[in-house]
Parts: structure tokens; sequence; C-alpha cells
């Protein structure tokens, strides 16, 4: 009995090198496969965002149109926002979309094209970097759908 009990006292309680290596091992496979899909999902909110956004001045533009036979004309997006803004067609129109880049703006009488560059703010690209063009009251492909 006396053994046993001394047996007990000496043994230390705690973890091993080789347990915690497992568990940093298991948290690092964990985050491999997170981050990934983080990013992603963070990708296409940013494309819906943008989106909605081109929608919403659309359609702002389309009332415009309706009110006055022609299109809120303006040579950029500065100006073209003024009007729709000061006209209470809408009462904030976004300068950037959600990658920080400045919206661009050209129309006419009768058209109108809105567009955000993307994810790397470069005109083309593909996937999330790809343009998204909103012309006349239609979205122009290639989009990524959300």
């Amino acid at each position: 009995m006396i053994s046993l009990t001394k047996m007990l006292r000496e043994k230390q309680s705690g973890f091993t090198l080789i347990e915690l290596l497992i568990v940093v091992i298991i948290i690092a496979v964990l985050a491999a496969i997170a981050i990934p899909i983080y990013m992603n999902v963070r990708s296409r909110a940013q494309v819906a965002a943008a989106m909605e956004e081109l929608r919403n001045v659309g359609q702002a533009l389309e009332i415009y149109y309706v009110d006055n036979d022609t299109y809120a004309a303006g040579t950029d997006w500065t100006t073209m926002s003024a009007t729709l803004e000061d006209d209470a067609y809408m009462s904030n129109v976004p300068p950037d979309d959600p990658w920080g880049n400045a919206y661009a703006f050209s129309g006419g009488a009768i058209t109108y094209s809105l567009t955000s560059l993307g994810s790397d703010g470069v005109a083309g690209g593909t996937s999330y970097a790809a343009d998204i063009v909103y012309s006349d009251g239609a979205f122009i492909p290639p989009v990524v759908s959300p």
C-alpha cells in the first residue's frame, strides 16, 4: 500500500510533447480548410453587394428617364450621382464599390452603362476580378453570380 501511495505522488500530470504536437497539427489542418472557404464567401458577398448597388443606381436612372425622357447624362459617376441626389431620385449614390475602387459611368440621352472593375480594380479579369457591368437595365456577361 505504501508503494502505491508513493507512486501516485511521484506521477506527474500534464501533456506530453507528442500530444501537444498532434493538437497543433489538427488546428493547422482545420485552419487550412477554413481560411479559403471564408475568403470565397467574402468574395461572393462583395460581388453581390456591387451588383445590388449597380442595380439600385440603374433603377434610379430608369425612374429619372421616365420623368425626363432622358438619362441623367454626364461624363462621369460624380456628375451622374449629383444629378440623381439633387433631384431626389436616390438619397445616397455610393461612390466606391465594395473593394474601394471608384464606380464608372458612361451614358447619354438614351443609354447608360455602370461599371465596377471587380476585385483587382483593372479592366477585364476573370472570376471575382471580372468587371461587373450594368447597362440599360441588365447585367452584361461575364458576371460571377454570388
